[in-house]
């Protein structure tokens, strides 16, 4: 049989402290790695629904307070050739969401009119959270929309389509921020042609004909 070693009660203690040290150290929170971030391109058709305030209608001039947008969806399929790590990675779908301003700069202000907002609104500020559902699992990525020049909206077989960038200076950050280029497009349930019965718009809908989410 082995020697029974014996120790007094302090020693006893100080080893129990030890080994209760170690564990909590193995234990504790943060030891798992962030999700990696991804690089290449990716693709995804997309549909939702967004909210204006204050809400667009006819007859407002393009005065008053800055309309702000925000709109959330997701989208079931995506293609992509990503990797991250060494790894190739497969992009199954994606969820999103996005809030900014816009603004009428025949104004210098912002713009809640039918003329305004089809015509003349432009990016002031807009921010799209994406989070990736992919194996492995990926970094989300935030894209900002600053300072567009060019109409937000354009036609699209009678409805509006709201363009991202419309030519404003696109920053991506998390996964893909190596890619030159984040459009997204909605093509919304918004009327193109104003009239005396456009509107009103508190809310809207998009994925109506081909509304897409592409980095690459």
């Amino acid at each position: 049989m082995g020697k029974i070693v014996r120790i007094n009660r302090a020693v006893a203690a100080v080893v129990l402290a030890a080994l209760g040290t170690a564990v909590v150290e193995l234990s504790a929170p943060g030891v798992a790695t962030a999700a990696p971030v991804a690089s290449g391109s990716v693709n995804c058709p997309i549909a939702g629904s967004g909210a204006f305030g204050p809400q667009l209608v006819a007859t407002a001039s393009g005065t008053g307070a800055a309309v702000k947008v925000r709109y959330s969806g997701k989208s079931a399929a995506c293609t992509s050739t990503a990797g991250a790590g060494g790894a190739v990675v497969t992009i199954h779908s994606a969820s999103f969401k996005a809030k900014g301003v816009l603004f009428d700069p025949t104004t210098l202000v912002a713009a809640k009119s039918c003329t305004s907002f089809t015509g003349a609104d432009e990016i002031k500020a807009l921010k799209v959270k994406i989070t990736w559902n992919a194996t492995p699992p990926i970094a989300n990525t935030i894209v900002t929309y600053s300072a567009g020049s060019s109409p937000w909206v354009s036609n699209n077989a009678g409805n509006d389509r709201l363009n991202q960038p419309a030519t404003a200076t696109t920053t991506i950050t998390g996964s893909f921020a190596t890619a030159a280029n984040a459009l997204i497009n909605l093509d919304s349930n918004i009327v193109n042609t104003c009239s005396s019965t456009w509107g009103p718009y508190p809310t809207f809908n998009f994925g109506l004909v081909a509304s897409t989410l592409n980095i690459f």
